[in-house]
């Protein structure tokens, strides 16, 4: 897992790969330290390198996300901690490393060994698991192992002058020469233990296991109102409902108002097949018609019962209910 020594393992892996890096390149007498910069030269006077994590951030991709691999299917696991490392690189030559002066024919100073160190970090962007595993004591190693799931990748991070100027402040040391790196993303696993579902203990009532409704589906094609120029339909007139699997042992249509709180049901008439339901619309006249039934736009759904099935329901088309003018007072209207 990764826990949390993996700040310490990654800044191991750093200040390895740059220490091997430097000897490969024939910089065998350079030091690589991990010091805050006011005491990075404490004790040093030659060629050095130093490291130093100066602040760390928490990554938002994978703020609120489980582990891979870590969570079983049904568990509710804790996210872990993921961190964004920023270091710093400063380098430092003897005793007066401003200086770049040329010896032989190897130009020396500061800017070499900074160059040199941003190429080694540069080549080597990403830090595998195994890489890191590699870094840690052997102690640590087998009470800690380390298989972080995501590579750790290495960036540069350009850093504007008001920035350099706080860090370097924050320091209360002179201004060294350095390059800011990001390096992420290192995820600390929570040890708070996993939370696991109750047990299922009955599937439905008397545990008759779940009900479920499986094809074929009933579906409305087509609400066919009268023929004539009118846009809707008006209390009165006949409907039929065109579609597919619309037969059952008892079939009624619905009829919804958004601003109704009761919807009405209607029952088609004998002659209805699985593909077509006639019905008629309660007359204007109808003693419950005008407090029932409002103008304006209806959802119009079939619904299919049965003794020994669970209601199906319709996909639900929509209806437009015209009022009827059945007279003007007084007439004619004066003009």
């Amino acid at each position: 897992m990764s826990n949390a020594l993996s700040i310490a393992a990654v800044t191991a892996t750093l200040r390895n790969l740059l220490d091997q890096g430097l000897i490969n390149a024939g910089e065998a007498g350079v030091t690589v330290t991990t010091r805050p910069p006011d005491r990075a030269r404490n004790g040093t006077n030659g060629d050095q390198i130093n490291l130093f994590l100066y602040h760390t951030a928490v990554n938002p991709t994978w703020r609120n996300m489980d582990v891979p691999w870590r969570v079983k299917p049904g568990e509710s696991g804790h996210p872990p901690l993921p961190l964004n490392l920023h270091y710093l690189i400063t380098a430092y030559v003897g005793e007066n490393e401003e200086d770049i002066i040329t010896g032989g024919t190897q130009l020396l100073g500061n800017h070499r060994l900074l160059g040199l160190a941003m190429s080694l970090l540069h080549d080597h962007p990403v830090l595998h698991a195994e890489e890191i595993m590699g870094n840690l004591p052997t102690q640590d190693r087998q009470d800690y192992p380390y298989d972080q799931v995501e590579n750790v990748r290495i960036t540069p991070q350009p850093l504007s002058l008001e920035e350099i100027t706080k860090i370097w402040t924050g320091f209360q040391t002179q201004y060294r020469l350095s390059a800011a790196y990001e390096v992420s993303v290192v995820l600390i696993e929570s040890v708070r233990p996993r939370r696991a579902p109750m047990p299922v203990l009955r599937r439905g009532s008397e545990d008759r296991g779940v009900e479920t409704v499986l094809g074929p589906f009933s579906t409305i094609e087509e609400v066919k109102r009268p023929p004539g120029e009118r846009y809707g339909v008006q209390l009165g007139d006949a409907l039929e409902i065109l579609g597919r699997n619309l037969g059952g042992e008892n079939v009624r249509v619905r009829f919804s108002h958004p601003l109704l709180t009761q919807d009405q049901f209607l029952t088609p008439k004998p002659t209805r097949t699985a593909e077509k339901l006639e019905l008629d619309l309660p007359p204007h006249d109808a003693p419950a018609a005008q407090a029932n039934w409002a103008a304006g736009f209806y959802t119009v759904t079939a619904v299919i019962e049965g003794t020994d099935e669970p209601a199906r329901t319709s996909n639900a088309l929509p209806l437009s209910l015209s009022p009827r003018l059945t007279g003007i007072s007084p007439n004619p209207a004066p003009r």
